[in-house]
């Protein structure tokens, strides 16, 4: 007596496994490959400062820079010379992506011209999350390779409070010749001026 015998499952099995391997394949590569940036930007970028604090928490911490003519925070994030790269308002929506919660605002200075540049944080909202606010933060230079220049911590207690994280000079030759950490508040003055008619 014959018997039948089908392949039918076997192959439907084999299928669906080429499927899935190519699908975790073209995740794997999209993970990757980052999309890519305008060229002339980051060609052009020089330093960037990198806040970061407490990813548990929605605490809205602000980066704001100023050279003395322009300032640069959330309410006007591009200056002739810096921009705001990221603005996280505590809540951010890359923790569904990344799969963790990461509270991270970063600037970028382009080209080191001249002049003296003061960097501060600001705690714009009290939300969820434990009080003082521990913001660690680090100014690296990206040209030609990057490299670690400063870093450092601050507490932020209530709604409202600044600190100085640091204050710099670019030299005729673009290089930092002086870092001090003198507080210097300027935020709030610049968002009750920008209320001005």
């Amino acid at each position: 007596m014959k018997q039948y015998t089908s392949t039918t499952s076997f192959l439907d099995f084999l299928f669906n496994l080429l499927l899935a391997i190519i699908a975790l394949l073209l995740i794997v590569l999209l993970l990757i490959n980052p999309p890519e940036v305008d060229s002339d930007v980051s060609k052009n970028v020089s330093h960037i400062i990198t806040i970061r604090w407490d990813g548990e928490t929605t605490h809205d911490v602000d980066l704001w820079i100023t050279d003395g003519n322009e300032t640069v925070g959330f309410r006007n994030r591009q200056g002739t010379n810096f921009f705001l790269e990221r603005d996280d308002l505590g809540n951010d929506s890359m923790s569904r992506v990344l799969g963790y919660r990461l509270n991270e605002e970063s600037m970028n200075i382009l080209d080191s011209v001249e002049g003296t540049y003061t960097v501060n944080v600001h705690l714009f909202q009290v939300k969820r999350g434990e009080i003082p606010v521990r913001v660690t933060w680090i100014l690296q230079s990206v040209q030609p390779h990057t490299r670690r220049i400063d870093s450092g911590e601050v507490y932020l207690h209530e709604r409202g409070d600044e600190k100085t994280l640091l204050q710099f000079s670019f030299n005729e030759d673009g290089e930092i010749h002086s870092i001090n950490y003198d507080n210097n508040p300027f935020v709030l003055q610049n968002m009750r001026d920008r209320r001005l008619p």
